[in-house]
């Protein structure tokens, strides 16, 4: 109860919730528990030290650059000259990984291969 006191206040002082929770918990853990605070911040340190989670902001950040750089807009014009599709929020994800699996160069590969025999 004291900790959704101490939550509820700071949300209502204007400090955003994600803060709202880590002050609030900071806050509860060191009034009202025994615990070495050392042992708190090396225990969030190891739920949070994995190459994976890393995976989630290089992602955005790729994105934004595709984005900003104008490689995305073009990625959607090429693909609206395959498809006839009003909306093209799912082009790209379809699309994208077409040429770099090469999947457009097979058939011409499989012409070669007929002339040359």
């Amino acid at each position: 109860m004291v900790l959704f006191g101490i939550f509820l206040a700071l949300v209502l002082l204007g400090l955003p919730v994600a803060f709202s929770f880590v002050v609030g918990g900071l806050f509860y853990q060191s009034l009202f528990t025994s615990v070495n605070p050392n042992l708190i911040a090396s225990t969030t340190y190891g739920g949070i030290d994995s190459f994976s989670l890393l995976a989630i902001p290089f992602f955005i950040f790729a994105g934004d650059i595709m984005l900003k750089g104008g490689v995305s807009k073009r990625l959607v014009d090429f693909a609206k000259l395959f498809l006839r599709i009003r909306s093209v929020r799912s082009v790209p994800s379809v699309w994208w990984p077409a040429p770099s699996s090469g999947l457009f160069p097979a058939p011409r590969l499989l012409r070669w291969r007929q002339s040359a025999a």
